[in-house]
């Protein structure tokens, strides 16, 4: 058993090193053109040198994240085609992951791909005030949060105590993004077995943030009015107050 422990973790130290190159050169491309391809299609030949279908889905995968995380305009639109591109990117990556989940959580390099490109894109996409974009995203870390807590435990910890909750607490975030944030919540944490899953996965384990914690504190400081959100954006809501009993369960 030691021995296997113990080969496993070479293993991915090997796969953690062997790939470092590319996710660098993922990350520091800007959008998707020939360069980006040409260094993702040795990215994925890489991880799947023997099977041309893992590679297709793989490499789909990649650019769809790149695509999903461009730079915004400087002049919103609902026209815009970055922002058309940047929605139509996460919907079709919703309908892989979904549809192709045992793939994505099967291989340790799938794993590596989630964490290192999809994350982080996912991550990008949280930083926006156009409301589609930032649904879709709310919807998606449900599903994941659902789905694939046990392959991404850290990164949806960490996105759901620095992005979400972050925004939470945040004076620079819109009153309508926190209302979504708070009904995105509440349909994560709809029962309370999901409560006390989400105490025992984080709050139980010492090398992990005190999410439930985080959470209760986060909550009953807005039904306190202690959390303020700047009237940026022209609209109504100034002082964002829970008027419901969403969280009355924690």
């Amino acid at each position: 058993m030691c021995a296997l422990v113990a080969q496993d973790i070479v293993d991915n130290v090997t796969l953690v090193k062997t790939t470092e190159h590319f996710i660098g050169k993922y990350l520091r491309h800007g959008s998707v053109g020939e360069d980006f391809i040409n260094d993702m299609s040795e990215f994925v030949e890489l991880l799947f040198p023997e099977s041309q279908l893992q590679r297709v889905l793989v490499g789909a995968l990649v650019v769809l994240c790149k695509f999903s995380c461009q730079p915004l305009p400087d002049q919103l639109s609902g026209k815009s085609e970055i922002i058309k591109r940047r929605i139509h990117s996460l919907h079709l990556l919703f309908n892989m992951l979904e549809d192709a989940d045992c793939f994505f959580q099967s291989f340790p390099e799938m794993t590596l791909v989630m964490r290192r490109i999809f994350c982080a894109s996912l991550v990008d996409s949280c930083a926006t005030v156009v409301p589609a974009l930032f649904q879709i995203v709310l919807k998606f870390f449900g599903f994941l949060w659902a789905h694939y807590l046990v392959t991404l435990k850290c990164e949806l910890g960490t996105m759901l105590s620095i992005s979400l909750l972050g925004m939470l607490q945040s004076a620079h975030c819109t009153p309508q993004q926190k209302v979504d944030l708070i009904e995105g919540l509440s349909l994560i944490f709809k029962t309370p077995q999901s409560i006390v899953d989400l105490f025992y996965n984080f709050d139980n384990d010492l090398n992990l943030p005190n999410l439930y914690e985080m959470l209760v504190q986060t909550i009953s400081k807005l039904t306190e009015g202690i959390y303020h959100a700047k009237n940026r954006y022209g609209l109504t809501e100034d002082n964002l107050k829970m008027q419901d009993s969403r969280f009355s369960r924690i």
